[in-house]
């Protein structure tokens, strides 16, 4: 009876096989020969290790992965071929569902309604089906459990009870397009191996390094095996057999289960090699640091063409190719996918998609959404477009753009915007003509971005057919690659590949000219969805330098250099989510494998890469970071550990080290002569830059000294500064007929004129209806209170949003002071100065003390803000009026009977403070420091994310 060849763990699998392959050459020429791996990669790596060992010229055996060898049985018998596009098979189950509205169709409403919205579902039914056939489920006992199950959502359910129904229509529509799909090949090919089996032109077939075998693999594994036409190689190590039952979760469950199954003897094929492997820990807390530990363990000798890097998930791919290309310059080759959804043409292709889905329609012509549009513009495959000629940057008119609509949006609250809007922006522009010379090259620059809108934008507002769809979007990223920087970024090219083809697939698809999408935003929808779910396969050299794979991939092949990513809980082995089609209990009861039995396929995975290495480095991360889940290191690891303890041995993980030299103290920002002089000569001082400085040095300096500006973004409501700046305008204007005359104020008439301004202000798209309600009450409230102040006093108003300039000398440097004034009111004589307040209101404490004015600390906690003080003394310079007369007050406009009111008594105390504010400003020998002693201050700040101490 035949036995299976065993390869030890401690022993290179393909050299083995090598060896066995070319034991078999005496009897039959290798062109006569089949070996079936798991995967395809495994084949590449004997060929060269046959290459070696032959040294003379040969025709090699014929190499199959699984799947391939299940297609090639199948081609035997049968015609039908896999379509080249998976969407292919996706739309005809949708069209199989949604056949018999009054059977299959009822109950999957939600998830058919339309095509885009089925695409994501119907990729997990697909492969529900193909598990379901391969394993052989009982099909019957699936229809009946699901009738009784409750635990299974409801339209998965109603898929389940239909299960032959659908399945039976599927392949009615497999037939008329002369198709087939996996689950239906291994199902046929393991129901007819001894049909097929007289057919196979091979004369011997070796499977080689597989483990845990689907029903329809072991089916057909076995009766070839047992009929002398198949050899079984295999990579495991022997167990004791006073071990009756083996742990699901050990690395040799399965072969063990086949040997007692199968009733075979496993035969040694080669030797241990000799020792133990050298495992190191390293202990990390993210990617990075896993990232800069390889960086560490790179920096040891070694061979660096027998080294492996294992990736079981690819969020460090990325980051450890910029330190394999940049740092080591090193050969490398990746054999693991990499998932499309988390690559910047995903985010393009997001942003060109969202203009789509949140467009509206008015007056026959399409308005997009501002936000969505500069998501757009500011991509950087956009902004850094190489389309405009001359020494000028595509960047700078994306920028000049940029603040147009958000000065728009400022000034109208408008959020939708014509294409042609966007354009007159820039034409109206006169800082432009200034950029680019002349309107002539303006106007060239202006079409450039024309063409942009029509390819990117316009093309997409109204297509409905995939094909064409797909076909514009492709333009679009021949464009992206001719015209941007996307050939610079790390694996660019490969993606853009990746992405043709798949476009290309859906062009060519059975339905690309079909109609069943009803808007642009259904199409696009289905493109963003089936795009995201694409897997970026990579090619290139995979025998020569660093090889970089998944762990499934590393399957069958050694190194002796191994290094092991993320190795954690959740990852190793793998956490498997929900299944709302085939949830673990349901699993059990229709005959096909559960999950708990996959824990055991990666300990095989895992543990076969690590005890054939010579030299181990696994890496993990460990706690929590903010935002994140707990980290735990694998159970793995700690099995590893516990045996090392239980020998003895003591083992310390090496945790990431980062050497951090400290150039300079940042908590303190020099003044140098450049930024004396402007403190001194140039700037203009108002109360706003008084009273950053008094609140923290560092915010003025990087306001005023840096002229750092703070990001702004549309806004969609009316925000507290927009409010702000419409009731100080719109009280202006309001009052201005009142200029140097009493005020007579009629309730009816100022809320006419309010309600006129706020619809004239605020237009179709522009604020909330809540919060232009608020502005009424807000204003109703304060007119009221007016009313009863002018029954009490005449009053007179002599200043409206007055700006008043002066200086003020401190040890002989005089300041240029400047400010602007809401109101200016004469009542009984004394001149009050009004300022409008919709927001916080800082106002000095009433009892002051000469002292107060000899520190910022002082300043800030005892006089709050220097802005009425400094108001009273713009006001009493510019007009001559004596201070006595002057009062100057925060009007409250929530809550006008608030009384914020400072007159002249320590002004004297108050012009100190202004001094010396101005003077430690100016004081060369006085850095600008952060100051932090207000937490909400700082949590509103806009420059938090360049402050030392926050």
């Amino acid at each position: 009876m035949n036995k299976i060849q065993v390869v030890p763990f401690k022993s290179n699998f393909i050299d083995s096989l090598t060896d066995y392959v070319l034991s078999l050459r005496e009897e039959r020429d290798l062109f006569k020969i089949c070996i079936v791996f798991p995967g395809k990669r495994p084949s590449i790596f004997l060929m060269k290790s046959l290459n070696e060992k032959l040294e003379l010229p040969f025709i090699p055996p014929q190499g199959f992965s699984i799947d391939e060898f299940m297609e090639f049985l199948f081609g035997l018998k049968r015609s039908e071929q896999i379509p080249e596009c998976e969407i292919d098979l996706i739309y005809l189950l949708y069209k199989a569902i949604r056949t018999n509205k009054d059977e299959a169709y009822k109950g999957f409403e939600k998830i058919t309604e339309s095509i885009d919205i089925f695409v994501e579902w119907g990729i997990k039914i697909l492969k529900a089906m193909e598990e379901i056939e391969i394993e052989w489920g009982h099909e019957t006992s699936i229809e009946k459990l699901a009738l009784y199950d409750d635990n299974i959502i409801e339209w998965a359910r109603n898929f389940l009870r239909k299960f032959r129904t659908i399945k039976e229509k599927f392949h009615t529509l497999l037939r008329k397009n002369n198709l087939t799909y996996r689950g239906e090949i291994y199902r046929y090919v393991s129901e007819h191996i001894d049909e097929i089996e007289p057919l196979i032109p091979f004369e011997k077939i070796i499977f080689s390094g597989f483990y845990a075998l689907n029903t329809s693999e072991e089916k057909i594994m076995k009766y070839l095996f047992k009929n002398n036409k198949a050899d079984i190689v295999i990579q495991t190590d022997e167990i004791d057999e006073v071990f009756k039952e083996i742990p699901k979760t050990s690395p040799y469950y399965f072969h063990q289960k086949w040997k007692r199954k199968w009733g075979v003897e496993f035969e040694k094929l080669s030797q241990d090699r000799k020792g133990e492997p050298t495992i190191k820990f390293y202990q990390s807390f993210d990617t990075h640091s896993e990232v800069l530990n390889v960086e560490s363990i790179f920096n040891n000798p070694g061979n660096i063409d027998d080294f492996a890097i294992i990736l079981p998930e690819p969020s460090p791919l990325i980051p450890l190719l910029n330190l394999i290309v940049s740092a080591y310059n090193n050969d490398f080759n990746i054999t693991m996918g990499y998932p499309f959804r988390r690559t910047s043409l995903s985010n393009i292709i997001k942003y060109i998609f969202s203009l789509q889905f949140t467009k509206d329609k008015k007056n026959g012509e399409y308005q997009y959404y501002a936000p969505d549009y500069l998501n757009f513009i500011r991509h950087p495959y956009i902004k850094t477009l190489n389309i405009i000629n001359g020494d000028y940057e595509f960047s700078d008119l994306v920028n000049t753009l940029e603040n147009l609509i958000i000065q728009k949006n400022r000034e109208e609250l408008k959020t939708f915007f014509s294409l042609f809007e966007f354009e007159e922006l820039l034409r109206k522009n006169s800082g432009l003509i200034r950029i680019f010379g002349n309107k002539k090259n303006l106007q060239e620059i202006i079409d450039r971005l024309k063409k942009l809108h029509e390819l990117f934008i316009r093309k997409f507002e109204d297509v409905i057919i995939p094909y064409k769809g797909a076909k514009i979007l492709k333009e679009c990223l021949e464009f992206l690659y001719k015209n941007s920087q996307v050939e610079k970024y790390p694996l660019s090219n490969q993606f853009l590949w990746t992405l043709f083809r798949r476009l290309e697939e859906i062009q060519f698809s059975l339905f690309s000219i079909s109609e069943d999408f009803n808007s642009p935003v259904q199409l696009l929808k289905f493109l963003q969805n089936y795009l995201n779910n694409t897997t970026i396969p990579f090619s290139g050299e995979p025998l020569k330098g660093i090889q970089i794979m998944g762990l499934l991939e590393s399957r069958n092949l050694n190194f002796d250099r191994v290094i092991i990513l993320d190795v954690n809980e959740g990852i190793i082995p793998g956490v498997e989510k929900y299944d709302p089609l085939l949830p673990q209990h349901f699993r059990n009861d229709i005959g096909i494998p559960g999950y708990t039995e996959k824990e055991s396929i990666y300990a095989h995975n895992f543990y076969r890469l690590i005890q054939g290495a010579k030299d181990v480095h696994l890496l993990y991360k460990q706690g929590k970071l903010e935002s994140t889940d707990e980290n735990i290191r694998s159970r793995f690891v700690e099995r590893i550990l516990w045996d090392k303890e239980k020998k003895g041995e003591k083992i310390k993980p090496l945790k990431s080290v980062f050497k951090v030299e400290t150039v300079k103290d940042y908590r303190e920002f020099p003044k140098n002569e450049k930024i004396i002089t402007y403190l001194k000569e140039k700037l203009e001082y108002h109360s706003t830059a008084i009273d950053t400085y008094i609140q923290c040095p560092l915010k003025f300096y990087y306001r005023y000294a840096l002229h750092l500006k703070e990001w702004e973004e549309i806004e969609e409501d009316i925000e507290r500064s927009t409010i702000g700046i419409f009731v100080h305008e719109f009280l202006k204007d309001y009052y201005s007929q009142f200029l140097n005359c009493k005020i007579e104020i009629n309730k009816k008439n100022f809320m006419e004129t309010l309600t006129k301004t706020l619809k004239d202000k605020f237009k179709e798209n522009g604020g909330s209806i809540i919060t232009r309600e608020i502005i009424k009450k807000t204003l109703e409230r304060f007119i009221r209170y007016e009313i009863e102040r002018i029954k009490e006093n005449d009053i007179y108003i002599r200043g409206l949003e007055e700006k008043i300039t002066t200086v003020i000398e401190v040890d002989e440097q005089k300041f240029k002071i400047k400010g602007w004034i809401d109101k200016v009111e004469e009542i009984e004589g004394k001149y009050y100065i009004i300022d409008y307040k919709t927001g916080l209101i800082k106002k000095p404490i009433d009892e002051q003390s000469p002292e107060f004015a000899e520190s910022r600390e002082l300043i800030r906690d005892r006089m709050k803000s220097l802005q009425l003080p400094i108001y009273i003394y713009l006001y009493s310079k510019g007009t001559g009026i004596d201070t006595n007369s002057i009062r100057a007050q925060f009007f409250n406009l929530r809550n006008p009977f608030e009384k914020n009111i400072i007159d002249n008594t320590n002004m004297e105390i108050f012009i100190n403070g202004l001094r010396y504010i101005l003077k430690e400003i100016t004081n060369p020998n006085k850095p600008f420091t952060p100051d932090n002693s207000d937490d909400n201050y700082c949590k509103y700040c806009p420059f938090d994310l360049i402050c030392p101490v926050c």
